[in-house]
């Protein structure tokens, strides 16, 4: 499992693509130059082709799920690249029309634009959307993605809020024994050692 996977809580992603709204779609491939990957690349260039396709025939309530759907993933591919401006871009564009057009049942688009504006260093917003994400998880009793929130936002808190990551950091971990996920307990605890020099899980129940 790579580093992004176990940051979002996503094994298999649901992601996004840049611009869904009417007109031509000619600029859209420019970003794709960026890419340095490519396989992505050319991932991201079908997927475009697919969406537009699909805007074809917009009327369709399906198609529009699919292009918010694709919109979604090619966000989370410019991430899982690094490419964190980019991937805010079409996540923030998804979620636009989610709200717009249909109604938001999954706490995962909320989750990966916190993770771009955390590696944007723009933490505030980065709490904002986590928070916006946690009781999506909870209603559909998205225990990984719950714990991966409390995770996420210990790490917010540190600077300024050390004794309010330990709270959160153990609030993630109890749901992660409870899944028996042994690679992030595993990764929770390094952070423990790393924030506080010592596992501080050893009497967490």
């Amino acid at each position: 499992m790579d580093l992004w996977s176990w940051r979002t809580g996503e094994y298999e992603f649901f992601i996004q693509n840049e611009s869904i709204t009417e007109g031509k779609s000619d600029s859209k491939f420019d970003l794709i130059d960026s890419v340095p990957n490519k396989e992505l690349k050319n991932e991201i260039s079908n997927l475009i082709k697919l969406s537009d396709n699909l805007k074809k025939t917009q009327k369709n309530k399906g198609n529009l799920y699919e292009i918010i759907r694709i919109t979604e993933k090619i966000g989370d591919l410019y991430c899982k690249i690094f490419d964190f401006n980019k991937g805010k871009e079409f996540l923030l564009n998804a979620l636009h029309y989610y709200k717009k057009k249909i109604s938001i049942k999954n706490g995962n688009i909320f989750f990966n634009l916190a993770i771009c504006e955390y590696q944007l260093s723009n933490n505030e917003e980065a709490e904002k959307y986590y928070k916006a994400a946690l009781p999506l998880y909870r209603e559909v009793g998205a225990k990984l993605g719950e714990a991966n929130v409390y995770s996420n936002l210990g790490e917010l808190e540190f600077k300024n809020k050390p004794d309010k990551t330990i709270i959160l950091f153990k609030q993630a971990y109890k749901l992660y024994v409870e899944l028996e996920d042994a690679y992030s307990i595993k990764n929770l605890e390094n952070l423990s050692v790393e924030y506080f020099k010592k596992n501080i899980f050893d009497n967490a129940f």
